[in-house]
């Protein structure tokens, strides 16, 4: 399985050489840095549910699948650094002090939100909820 890693540093224009495609086109399609960002994790976060269903069929032992897709699941995690970098930059709506570690373990409530409508809607609440949050100054522990 192949994760796209997103390297926040890189200027888009850079991007858009790596990619193969002129910058207009990138900047078409993804009109700010969050939005390229964004769309690489939803193509893999995608990929990632997908391939349970090709681990579970490679493996007789559904504990011996669930080790391999946990440890996929553990290396796209790891990658990901530059998240926190990006969820810094995101024009003003975090405010400073808090931990990029902190707010993904925040979003960690999507894995157990139903796979429905219902839980479509519980995932809209909570993400605002989250973000009304990360819009006040941490408090001092």
């Amino acid at each position: 399985m192949h994760l796209v890693e997103v390297d926040v540093v890189v200027p888009l224009s850079e991007v858009a050489k790596r990619a193969g495609v002129g910058a207009g086109t990138l900047y078409r399609h993804f009109p700010t840095r969050e939005d390229l960002i964004l769309a690489a994790y939803e193509h893999d976060i995608e990929r990632l549910t997908t391939t349970a269903d090709e681990v579970l069929a490679r493996h007789s032992s559904a504990k011996a699948a669930f080790v391999e897709w946990f440890e996929t699941l553990a290396a796209y995690i790891r990658i990901k650094h530059g998240l926190g970098d990006a969820l810094h930059s995101a024009e003003g709506t975090i405010a400073a002090g808090h931990d990029p570690a902190d707010i993904i373990m925040l979003m960690s409530f999507l894995w157990r939100v139903a796979n429905n409508d219902e839980g479509a809607a519980q995932a809209r609440r909570l993400i605002a909820a989250v973000f009304f949050g990360l819009q006040q100054a941490p408090r001092p522990v």
